[in-house]
C-alpha cells in the first residue's frame, strides 16, 4: 500500500464513517482530502435544505427505501462529530472523498477550470 499511495495522483474513496482512522492515515500519507456529494436515506426536509444543496431526489434503492443526494453548503467544523450527528439525525449514509496526493496538487488545481467549464456546458 505505501508504494501505491506514493505513486497515485489521486484516490476516490466511498466514505461511510470515520471510525477506522482512514482520514488520519491518508493525511499522514501525504494526501489532501476533499468531500463531494452526500447520500441520505429518506427524503429531504426543510432542515436539510438549509444545510445541503439538494442535487438529486427520490432515488430508489434495492431495499425499496428512498434516498437523496446533496452538497454541504458550509464548511465542516469538526468533521467526525458533525458526520455522526448528521448520520444520527437526518439519515446521512456516506460521502465520496477525492484524495489528492500533495505531490500532484498543482496538476490537480491546473485542471479545475476545465472541469468547471465542462459542468456548465452540460
Amino acid at each position: 500500500m505505501p508504494r501505491i499511495l506514493n505513486e497515485a495522483k489521486f484516490l476516490w474513496v466511498e466514505f461511510l464513517h470515520s471510525g477506522n482512522g482512514l482520514l488520519k492515515f491518508l493525511i499522514d500519507s501525504g494526501y489532501m482530502i476533499f468531500d463531494t456529494e452526500y447520500m441520505f436515506i429518506g427524503e429531504p426536509t426543510t432542515e436539510t435544505e438549509v444545510l445541503f444543496e439538494i442535487s438529486e431526489t427520490e432515488i430508489a434503492l434495492s431495499t425499496n427505501a428512498k434516498a437523496w443526494f446533496g452538497y454541504k453548503r458550509k464548511s465542516w467544523g469538526d468533521f467526525k462529530q458533525e458526520f455522526y450527528e448528521l448520520k444520527r439525525t437526518i439519515g446521512l449514509v456516506q460521502t465520496n472523498l477525492v484524495c489528492i496526493n500533495k505531490k500532484q496538487l498543482s496538476e490537480f488545481v491546473s485542471i479545475l477550470p476545465y472541469l468547471n467549464t465542462s459542468a456548465r456546458e452540460e
